[in-house]
C-alpha cells in the first residue's frame, strides 16, 4: 500500500521534530521522528488494526506512538495521512 502525506501533516511532523530538537536534542528527535514513521509504515501494511475515529464530517482510523495520534484514511491501495496530532491538542477542532 501507499503512503501519502497531507501538507498539513507533514507540517505536523516538521514542528514535532522541531519541537523535539529544542527540548531533547537532535538524537532523540530524530529516533522519535523514525519511530513515528515506522508506525504508519506498520499502517500501510495492516491499516484495519488501527481504531476508528469518527470526525466531525468524516470518519478516520488513527493509531498512537507515545504523545501523538496519527490519523489517516484508506483509499484504494493508499494510506492517506491526514494529520500528526498530539493527544493533548483537540482532535475535533484540527480535524474538519
Amino acid at each position: 500500500m501507499k503512503i501519502r502525506f497531507s501538507a498539513e501533516s507533514a507540517a505536523d511532523l516538521d514542528s514535532i521534530f522541531e519541537y523535539g530538537v529544542q527540548q531533547f536534542g537532535f538524537a532523540r528527535a530524530d529516533r522519535y521522528l523514525e519511530h513515528l514513521i515506522e508506525r504508519i509504515e506498520g499502517a500501510a501494511i495492516f491499516p484495519l488494526a488501527s481504531k476508528a475515529y469518527h470526525g466531525r464530517r468524516r470518519a478516520y482510523r488513527r493509531i498512537g506512538y507515545h504523545s501523538h495520534f496519527i490519523y489517516f484514511r484508506i483509499a484504494d491501495d493508499t494510506l492517506d495521512i491526514v494529520r500528526v496530532l498530539h493527544k493533548r491538542m483537540s482532535q475535533s477542532h484540527h480535524l474538519r
